[in-house]
């Protein structure tokens, strides 16, 4: 089963806004960041409960996370046949602090 993965708006403009950041000390690494970021979300679409469940969870909706690019967690939930991304975190501030 393939699943549609939809980000929020509000998540896609901070990692837009992360990686204009990033591109101003170096556009190869926004490049690979973005590439890197992308392709995880879009292999979302397959297998999504593979990845295990958010434990900081602090809402009623069951989340999910995964790794990605050695430092980014993103946060998605699953519905029927859709997934959605409800933030990417920079996990080397801690759980509070959004990347994005």
């Amino acid at each position: 089963m393939s699943y549609t993965v939809r980000i929020a708006a509000n998540v896609r403009q901070r990692v837009d806004a992360h990686i204009a950041f990033l591109a101003r000390v170096s556009q190869s690494a926004a490049l690979r960041l973005m590439d890197v970021l992308f392709a995880d979300v879009a292999d979302l679409a397959h297998s999504p409960h593979r990845f295990p469940i958010y434990e900081s969870n602090k809402t009623q909706e069951e989340l999910h996370w995964r790794l990605s690019a050695k430092r980014y967690r993103i946060v998605f939930s699953i519905s029927d046949e859709s997934v959605y991304i409800r933030d990417v975190q920079d996990c080397r501030q801690g759980d509070e602090s959004r990347f994005v």
